[in-house]
Protein backbone atom coordinates (compact mmCIF):
# COMPACT_ATOMS: atom_id res chain seq x y z
CA UNK A 1 0.00 0.00 0.00
CA UNK A 2 3.11 2.50 1.07
CA UNK A 3 4.58 1.31 -3.03
CA UNK A 4 1.25 2.25 -4.53
CA UNK A 5 1.14 5.68 -2.39
CA UNK A 6 4.30 6.46 -3.13
CA UNK A 7 3.97 5.71 -7.17
CA UNK A 8 0.80 7.92 -7.10
CA UNK A 9 2.10 10.58 -5.02
CA UNK A 10 5.86 10.52 -8.13
CA UNK A 11 3.25 10.06 -10.79
CA UNK A 12 1.27 13.69 -9.93
CA UNK A 13 4.30 15.28 -9.12
CA UNK A 14 5.74 14.47 -12.38
CA UNK A 15 2.20 15.44 -14.23
CA UNK A 16 1.98 18.69 -11.73
CA UNK A 17 5.71 19.88 -13.40
CA UNK A 18 5.22 18.68 -16.99
CA UNK A 19 1.75 20.85 -16.66
CA UNK A 20 4.11 23.45 -15.42
CA UNK A 21 6.88 23.37 -18.45
CA UNK A 22 4.65 24.57 -20.82
CA UNK A 23 6.38 25.91 -24.24
CA UNK A 24 6.91 29.46 -24.93
CA UNK A 25 4.95 30.22 -28.19
CA UNK A 26 5.62 33.63 -28.07
CA UNK A 27 7.16 35.04 -31.44
CA UNK A 28 10.30 36.80 -31.53
CA UNK A 29 8.83 39.94 -32.37
CA UNK A 30 6.75 39.48 -28.88
CA UNK A 31 10.06 38.14 -26.63
CA UNK A 32 11.61 41.05 -27.75
CA UNK A 33 9.36 43.72 -26.85
CA UNK A 34 8.21 42.14 -23.70
CA UNK A 35 12.02 41.81 -22.93
CA UNK A 36 12.92 45.74 -23.93
CA UNK A 37 9.96 46.26 -21.25
CA UNK A 38 11.36 43.81 -18.63
CA UNK A 39 15.08 46.04 -19.30
CA UNK A 40 13.08 49.44 -19.06
CA UNK A 41 11.80 48.12 -15.73
CA UNK A 42 14.98 47.35 -14.29
CA UNK A 43 16.86 50.56 -15.53
CA UNK A 44 14.52 52.76 -14.25
CA UNK A 45 14.49 51.22 -10.55
CA UNK A 46 18.20 51.12 -10.65
CA UNK A 47 18.29 54.68 -11.75
CA UNK A 48 16.13 55.38 -8.88
CA UNK A 49 18.45 54.20 -6.49
CA UNK A 50 21.91 55.41 -7.60
CA UNK A 51 23.70 58.73 -8.52
CA UNK A 52 24.80 60.16 -11.54
CA UNK A 53 28.50 58.61 -12.19
CA UNK A 54 30.07 56.29 -15.15
CA UNK A 55 29.83 53.25 -13.36
CA UNK A 56 25.83 53.63 -12.35
CA UNK A 57 25.38 54.82 -16.14
CA UNK A 58 26.98 51.52 -17.41
CA UNK A 59 24.75 49.97 -14.89
CA UNK A 60 21.52 51.25 -16.73
CA UNK A 61 23.01 50.10 -20.32
CA UNK A 62 23.52 46.55 -18.95
CA UNK A 63 19.79 46.44 -17.47
CA UNK A 64 18.61 46.66 -20.84
CA UNK A 65 21.61 45.49 -23.01
CA UNK A 66 21.58 42.02 -20.92
CA UNK A 67 17.67 41.91 -21.66
CA UNK A 68 17.65 42.55 -25.55
CA UNK A 69 21.28 42.42 -26.65
CA UNK A 70 20.63 39.12 -27.62
CA UNK A 71 17.94 40.19 -30.23
CA UNK A 72 20.42 41.33 -32.88
CA UNK A 73 21.24 37.73 -33.85
CA UNK A 74 17.70 37.02 -33.68
CA UNK A 75 15.11 37.05 -37.32
CA UNK A 76 11.91 39.26 -36.58
CA UNK A 77 8.65 38.22 -38.77
CA UNK A 78 8.26 42.18 -39.03
CA UNK A 79 11.57 43.83 -40.49
CA UNK A 80 10.49 47.12 -39.44
CA UNK A 81 10.49 46.09 -35.55
CA UNK A 82 13.98 44.62 -36.50
CA UNK A 83 15.55 47.84 -38.30
CA UNK A 84 14.28 49.72 -34.92
CA UNK A 85 15.34 47.23 -32.93
CA UNK A 86 18.76 47.20 -34.43
CA UNK A 87 18.68 50.53 -33.73
CA UNK A 88 18.22 50.52 -29.84
CA UNK A 89 20.40 48.58 -29.20
CA UNK A 90 22.69 49.84 -30.87
CA UNK A 91 22.28 53.14 -29.15
CA UNK A 92 22.99 51.37 -26.06
CA UNK A 93 25.82 49.91 -27.49
CA UNK A 94 27.83 52.87 -28.70
CA UNK A 95 26.53 55.27 -25.12
CA UNK A 96 27.95 52.50 -23.05
CA UNK A 97 31.72 53.24 -25.36
CA UNK A 98 30.88 56.75 -24.01
CA UNK A 99 30.14 56.80 -20.43
CA UNK A 100 34.00 56.55 -19.13
CA UNK A 101 33.67 60.58 -19.90
CA UNK A 102 30.98 60.97 -16.93
CA UNK A 103 33.25 60.90 -14.43
CA UNK A 104 36.22 62.75 -15.94
CA UNK A 105 34.45 65.20 -18.85
CA UNK A 106 31.07 65.37 -18.42
CA UNK A 107 30.12 68.13 -21.18
CA UNK A 108 32.08 65.68 -23.31
CA UNK A 109 29.77 63.26 -22.94
CA UNK A 110 26.55 65.09 -23.32
CA UNK A 111 28.10 65.86 -26.62
CA UNK A 112 28.64 62.38 -27.41
CA UNK A 113 25.59 61.16 -25.61
CA UNK A 114 22.89 63.58 -27.32
CA UNK A 115 22.62 62.36 -30.44
CA UNK A 116 22.61 58.58 -28.77
CA UNK A 117 19.82 59.61 -26.89
CA UNK A 118 17.98 60.66 -30.19
CA UNK A 119 18.33 57.57 -31.53
CA UNK A 120 17.40 55.58 -28.80
CA UNK A 121 14.14 57.69 -28.20
CA UNK A 122 13.04 58.17 -31.48
CA UNK A 123 13.67 54.08 -32.18
CA UNK A 124 11.48 53.80 -28.75
CA UNK A 125 9.16 55.91 -30.70
CA UNK A 126 8.89 53.83 -33.57
CA UNK A 127 8.51 50.46 -31.53
CA UNK A 128 5.73 51.51 -29.54
CA UNK A 129 4.14 52.17 -32.74
CA UNK A 130 4.55 48.63 -34.13
CA UNK A 131 3.66 46.96 -30.61
CA UNK A 132 2.73 49.49 -27.89
CA UNK A 133 4.21 48.77 -24.52
CA UNK A 134 2.17 49.51 -21.36
CA UNK A 135 4.09 49.37 -17.88
CA UNK A 136 2.12 48.48 -14.69
CA UNK A 137 3.53 50.60 -12.32
CA UNK A 138 2.66 54.66 -12.43
CA UNK A 139 6.17 56.02 -12.49
CA UNK A 140 7.45 53.50 -14.65
CA UNK A 141 4.32 54.57 -17.14
CA UNK A 142 4.92 58.75 -16.66
CA UNK A 143 8.74 57.69 -17.62
CA UNK A 144 7.59 55.94 -20.73
CA UNK A 145 5.39 58.55 -21.45
CA UNK A 146 7.89 61.01 -21.23
CA UNK A 147 10.29 59.33 -23.65
CA UNK A 148 7.71 59.40 -26.00
CA UNK A 149 7.02 63.11 -25.53
CA UNK A 150 10.95 63.50 -26.22
CA UNK A 151 10.48 61.65 -29.57
CA UNK A 152 8.00 63.58 -30.49
CA UNK A 153 10.09 67.07 -29.75
CA UNK A 154 12.79 65.42 -32.08
CA UNK A 155 10.70 64.48 -34.61
CA UNK A 156 9.21 67.60 -35.20
CA UNK A 157 12.85 69.04 -35.00
CA UNK A 158 14.01 66.67 -37.78
CA UNK A 159 10.99 67.38 -39.84
CA UNK A 160 11.81 70.92 -39.39
CA UNK A 161 15.39 70.94 -40.37
CA UNK A 162 14.42 68.73 -43.32
CA UNK A 163 12.56 71.11 -44.93
CA UNK A 164 14.90 73.85 -44.69
CA UNK A 165 16.52 75.26 -48.59
CA UNK A 166 19.36 77.85 -48.53
CA UNK A 167 19.24 79.65 -51.42
CA UNK A 168 21.89 82.51 -52.84
CA UNK A 169 20.50 85.71 -52.63
CA UNK A 170 23.32 87.82 -53.25
CA UNK A 171 27.05 87.26 -55.05
CA UNK A 172 30.11 89.68 -55.39
CA UNK A 173 32.57 87.98 -57.78
CA UNK A 174 36.11 89.99 -58.48
CA UNK A 175 38.09 87.85 -59.88
CA UNK A 176 40.92 90.11 -60.82
CA UNK A 177 41.16 91.47 -56.78
CA UNK A 178 40.88 88.13 -55.95
CA UNK A 179 37.99 88.67 -54.13
CA UNK A 180 34.49 86.74 -53.76
CA UNK A 181 31.35 86.52 -51.55
CA UNK A 182 27.83 85.35 -51.51
CA UNK A 183 25.24 85.49 -49.62
CA UNK A 184 22.81 82.22 -48.40
CA UNK A 185 19.41 82.40 -46.97
CA UNK A 186 16.40 80.13 -46.05
CA UNK A 187 13.27 82.08 -44.82
CA UNK A 188 11.57 79.20 -42.59
CA UNK A 189 7.94 79.17 -40.95
CA UNK A 190 8.33 77.23 -37.28
CA UNK A 191 5.75 75.20 -38.21
CA UNK A 192 6.34 72.80 -34.89
CA UNK A 193 4.14 73.02 -31.26
CA UNK A 194 7.16 74.13 -29.57
CA UNK A 195 8.36 77.45 -29.10
CA UNK A 196 12.43 77.36 -29.24
CA UNK A 197 14.57 79.49 -27.29
CA UNK A 198 16.86 78.79 -29.38
CA UNK A 199 17.03 77.05 -32.63
CA UNK A 200 21.22 76.55 -34.42
CA UNK A 201 21.96 75.11 -37.32
CA UNK A 202 26.17 74.06 -38.23
CA UNK A 203 26.03 74.13 -41.57
CA UNK A 204 29.07 72.57 -44.28
CA UNK A 205 29.59 74.00 -47.40
CA UNK A 206 30.60 71.70 -50.13
CA UNK A 207 32.75 71.77 -53.38
CA UNK A 208 32.26 70.27 -56.46
CA UNK A 209 33.34 66.99 -55.53
CA UNK A 210 31.83 66.79 -52.04
CA UNK A 211 34.30 67.82 -49.77
CA UNK A 212 33.58 70.16 -46.89
CA UNK A 213 35.63 73.04 -47.77
CA UNK A 214 34.64 74.85 -44.11
CA UNK A 215 31.61 75.31 -41.54
CA UNK A 216 29.42 77.54 -40.64
CA UNK A 217 26.50 78.41 -38.85
CA UNK A 218 22.61 80.09 -38.50
CA UNK A 219 20.79 80.58 -35.67
CA UNK A 220 17.67 82.18 -34.27
CA UNK A 221 16.12 82.39 -30.72
CA UNK A 222 12.70 83.15 -28.93
CA UNK A 223 11.19 81.29 -32.12
CA UNK A 224 7.77 81.15 -31.38
CA UNK A 225 5.41 78.45 -32.91
CA UNK A 226 3.96 79.84 -36.26
CA UNK A 227 6.43 82.54 -36.74
CA UNK A 228 9.09 82.72 -39.61
CA UNK A 229 12.44 83.80 -39.42
CA UNK A 230 15.33 84.34 -41.72
CA UNK A 231 17.86 82.17 -41.45
CA UNK A 232 21.58 83.29 -43.20
CA UNK A 233 25.36 82.88 -43.58
CA UNK A 234 27.64 84.12 -45.68
CA UNK A 235 30.56 82.84 -47.97
CA UNK A 236 34.27 84.52 -48.99
CA UNK A 237 34.38 81.48 -51.90
CA UNK A 238 32.28 79.59 -54.50
CA UNK A 239 30.85 76.58 -53.41
CA UNK A 240 28.70 73.49 -54.56
CA UNK A 241 26.68 72.74 -52.22
CA UNK A 242 24.96 73.71 -48.82
CA UNK A 243 24.40 70.49 -46.40
CA UNK A 244 23.09 70.56 -42.47
CA UNK A 245 25.36 68.94 -40.53
CA UNK A 246 23.42 69.23 -37.15
CA UNK A 247 20.62 71.16 -35.62
CA UNK A 248 20.70 72.31 -31.45
CA UNK A 249 17.84 73.51 -29.94
CA UNK A 250 15.94 74.07 -26.78
CA UNK A 251 12.28 74.44 -25.63
CA UNK A 252 10.68 74.63 -22.32
CA UNK A 253 13.30 77.90 -21.07
CA UNK A 254 16.10 75.59 -21.37
CA UNK A 255 14.76 72.14 -20.06
CA UNK A 256 14.62 70.38 -22.76
CA UNK A 257 17.65 70.70 -25.18
CA UNK A 258 19.21 68.36 -27.66
CA UNK A 259 21.50 67.79 -30.82
CA UNK A 260 20.09 66.13 -33.74
CA UNK A 261 23.07 64.89 -36.23
CA UNK A 262 21.74 64.85 -40.35
CA UNK A 263 25.10 63.67 -42.03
Amino acid sequence: MKKISKFVLCFALLGSISGCAKPDERTVDEKFVDSLQEGLDERWELADTTDYSTDSFNKYLDAELNKIQSFKKEKFENQQLKEQADLYIDSLEKTKDITKYIDSNDFQFQQLYSPLYSQRVLALQEINKIDPLQFDNEEDQEDFDNLLEEADLLKSVIDLTNGIQFEKVKEDDEPEYDLYTADYEAKVTNDTNYQFDYYNLTINLLDKDGVVLEQTFASVNSWKKGETQRLSFMVAEKIEKVQIASADYSVNNNVQTGTINFE
